[in-house]
């Protein structure tokens, strides 16, 4: 009885031993000196706000994909590039990045980075009033400017005003009213849309007003 424990254990040490034989085999230590190439592999981003991960590729990610960097030194120059094209939209209050290794095969070391970003309140409502005696009396208007709008890099921008018209009391009762909207690189599928639409209507006057719309996309 006690030869078949020992024979029992014999084979449960042997198998062990070739299973932890196998799982470092499997998964070599990695040293500088053995990577020869640096791929980001993926991109990952962490947003506090309302950006958009297909936005944020767009800036990022280049349509033929990143090169394979020689040194670490290189694709961490190349990340750093892409955090500051990231700030230069002025629609952050903070960009930050990270990188780790994914895995390693034949010499290349493969790296998931994953930028770190919180949007800015960017919403802006400018009112400018304006007098002119002669011409045009007073002039009251705002224009409110949105950019980064639902997210997407694109900007809205919305001007209205009220104008007075040849000045005095009498100039409100043929008062000018005047509405603008512009719309730029609003993604639509595969495409970008930019809007204009422009409106202009005189008080007492008998048709509705002016009304001018462009579209390109």
């Amino acid at each position: 009885m006690s030869s078949i424990r020992i024979l029992k254990r014999g084979v449960v040490t042997v198998l062990l031993f070739f299973m932890v034989t196998a799982l470092f085999a499997a998964e070599p230590l990695v040293t500088t000196d053995q990577v020869t190439a640096y791929v980001i592999q993926d991109y990952k981003f962490s947003v506090k706000g309302k950006s958009k991960d297909f936005a944020l590729r767009s800036v990022v990610v280049p349509s033929g994909g990143d090169p394979i960097f020689l040194t670490e030194e290189e694709m961490d120059k190349a990340l750093a590039s892409k955090r500051q094209m990231l700030i230069n939209k002025r629609i952050f209050t903070s960009v930050e990045y990270e990188y780790s290794l994914e895995s390693y095969s034949r010499g290349a070391a493969y790296y998931v980075a994953t930028f770190h970003i919180e949007d800015a309140s960017t919403f802006l409502a400018i009112p400018f009033p304006k007098f002119d005696n002669d011409e045009v009396g007073f002039r009251l208007g705002v224009k409110m400017f949105a950019p980064n709008l639902l997210g997407t890099f694109s900007d809205l921008e919305i001007s209205g005003s009220v104008t007075q018209g040849n000045g005095g009391r009498t100039g409100w009762d043929n008062r000018e009213d005047a509405l603008t909207v512009n719309l730029t690189s609003f993604p639509i599928g595969k495409t970008f849309l930019d809007f204009t639409f422009d409106y202009e209507r005189t008080k007492g006057s008998p048709n509705a007003g002016k009304f001018n719309l462009s579209t390109n996309w």
